[in-house]
């Protein structure tokens, strides 16, 4: 029999400037129309803004297709996305205000970096009340300010290296973070601890997916599928078919969703056009496995 090799093309792992991406909402939905992206989920770092603010002037009392990734540690650095189909507007500006003190610790983080550059005589043309004031708004339900993220990160801090002319792209603005900086991706930046995240998802009746499973560090493959049946127990109801896995690594992703019964997520975990331009909007997936996706319109 003659195999159907058709593709959705899909993205439920977008960042939007509401967090640590470059794009707006209404931007990225823009796109995705031009790409003819069928299916796509703005999913901020630790902040749902995007989505209550995009809708402040609706009078409905419901925001459909909201997403979020939330930053956790358990001795590593574990993520997890957040799909609510549809939640009260209420319940989401709930969300938030639980979000908030984890925005503060990320800011404050990167307060921290700055500090320890300065006692080392680096990045002396940067001011962390001055970079947190031009590009950081909290959600207070009355107001926006396009561009303005949830927080001040190191996507944040890179684009002010662009800017004071430290750099000349974002990427070597992130590589001299990590260079000239304490900044490591798999660290304890003040996240939630890993179950807390998941419980305070269901607190909200959020789908949770694990992302990027390839980027956890566990070494052999048995034990990372000790670890996902660990998680799967643990509350989660979906396993992220990313950008950077080889088709060995999706393929074991999704035959290890059908053997436990929950689904895929997919996406690019897409951020910046020139961070990594190979990265685009949208990821394939095959038509037969159209059926396990968690948000399937």
């Amino acid at each position: 029999m003659e195999e159907n090799n058709e593709t959705t093309l899909v993205d439920m792992h977008i960042h939007s400037s509401h967090s640590d991406g470059h794009y707006s909402p209404e931007k990225i939905a823009e796109i995705c129309g031009q790409l003819n992206v069928q299916i796509h989920r703005i999913a901020d770092h630790d902040t749902v803004k995007g989505h209550l603010e995009t809708t402040l002037n609706s009078t409905e009392t419901k925001i459909k297709k909201a997403a979020l990734e939330i930053s956790t540690f358990n001795g590593m650095t574990i993520h997890l996305l957040g799909y609510f189909p549809e939640i009260e507007r209420k319940k989401l500006e709930q969300l938030e205000q639980e979000l908030q003190p984890i925005q503060q610790q990320r800011s404050d983080f990167t307060r921290k970096l700055i500090e320890e550059a300065h006692e080392k005589s680096l990045w002396m043309h940067i001011d962390y009340e001055a970079l947190e004031n031009k590009v950081r708004k909290t959600y207070d339900g009355k107001t926006t300010e396009p561009g303005k993220s949830a927080y001040v990160g190191s996507m944040q801090l890179a684009k002010e290296f662009l800017y004071l002319g430290y750099v000349d792209d974002i990427n070597k603005g992130l590589q001299l973070l990590k260079r000239e900086g304490t900044y490591r991706e798999d660290q304890d930046h003040g996240y939630l601890n890993t179950i807390k995240g998941i419980e305070l998802l269901k607190k909200y009746e959020a789908q949770i997916s694990l992302a990027h499973p390839h980027r956890i560090k566990l070494g052999e493959q048995k034990i990372e599928e000790e670890f996902m049946n660990e998680m799967i127990k643990q509350g989660i109801d979906a396993i992220e078919i990313a950008f950077g896995q080889t088709q060995e690594q999706k393929d074991r992703y999704i035959n290890l969703a059908r053997k436990a019964g929950i689904k895929i997520t997919a996406g690019n975990d897409y951020h910046h056009p020139d961070k990594e331009p190979h990265r685009q909007i949208g990821t394939n997936i095959e038509e037969k496995n159209i059926d396990l996706l968690l948000v399937n319109e």
